[in-house]
């Protein structure tokens, strides 16, 4: 049901429809589509007071939608072209199933988390892991923190990381990669205090974004993820225990 605007006033109405085509369908052609925008969060129906029901019939399950109009003589067929534009927007949306690769190792470290935490930063990383140097890093601090950016040499661009979780406290911390049009990356850290040291638990979660995404995601094997955590669990310990970086054979 639709109400339609009574004058040649621009006025608002709610109202539940299936879809838009439903309000080219109920408009009559005297009147000119202004606005037409989804109302999540409340909705007339027929001639009662507001329901609130999430925007959606209790009945029906049909949406609320506002819609904006003004008295106009403009042919129905204008008015649904307009209703079209607005409304297929969307026909170029790509929408895939993603292409995913998790892998978890747990590293047994010989320092405490309160050694070790500090290192998983783009900065320190220079201390442990030869050959390190991101291009740029963005840090009010100068080190890792919470919203810290920073930039690694990749093709055909470089890959950007962004730290959204840092708490030294908890020993966890969490960060975007996004290599752009190959993949997009989670990985987090939870340090916790063990024997000897400390564990680590690593996690990263590679989705591909292309046909060059879905080589990467299917290198990522689970030998090949323990091979990488294995040097990872090396370089850092070797770091621990001598207070240098473990170098190449032969640099």
């Amino acid at each position: 049901m639709i109400r339609q605007c009574p004058s040649a006033t621009a006025s608002s109405k709610t109202f539940f429809a299936k879809s838009t085509a439903t309000v080219v369908a109920s408009m009559a052609d005297s009147f000119r589509l202004v606005a037409l925008t989804p109302t999540p969060h409340e909705a007339s129906w027929h001639d009662d007071a507001l329901n609130r029901a999430g925007g959606v019939h209790p009945i029906t399950g049909a949406g609320a939608w506002k819609i904006k109009c003004q008295a106009h003589n403009v042919a129905r067929s204008a008015l649904s072209s307009n209703v079209r534009r607005l409304t297929n927007s969307r026909r170029h949306m790509k929408i895939i199933r993603p292409n995913r690769a998790t892998r978890t190792y747990t590293q047994h470290l010989v320092g405490p988390p309160e050694a070790v935490f500090p290192l998983l930063c783009p900065v320190r990383e220079t201390d442990w892991i030869d050959g390190w140097d991101p291009p740029l890093v963005v840090s009010l601090s100068g080190v890792a923190e919470p919203d810290c950016v920073f930039t690694t040499e990749s093709t055909p661009m470089d890959a950007v990381w962004y730290i959204t979780r840092h708490e030294p406290s908890n020993g966890f911390v969490e960060m975007l990669k996004i290599t752009p049009n190959v993949t997009a990356c989670r990985l987090s850290i939870q340090l916790r205090a063990a024997p000897g040291g400390s564990e680590a638990d690593i996690t990263y979660c590679h989705t591909s974004l292309s046909a060059e995404g879905d080589a990467f995601v299917a290198s990522f094997t689970e030998s090949y993820y323990q091979n990488f955590m294995q040097e990872w669990e090396s370089r850092i310990n070797h770091y621990l225990s001598h207070g240098s970086a473990l170098h190449e054979a032969g640099a």
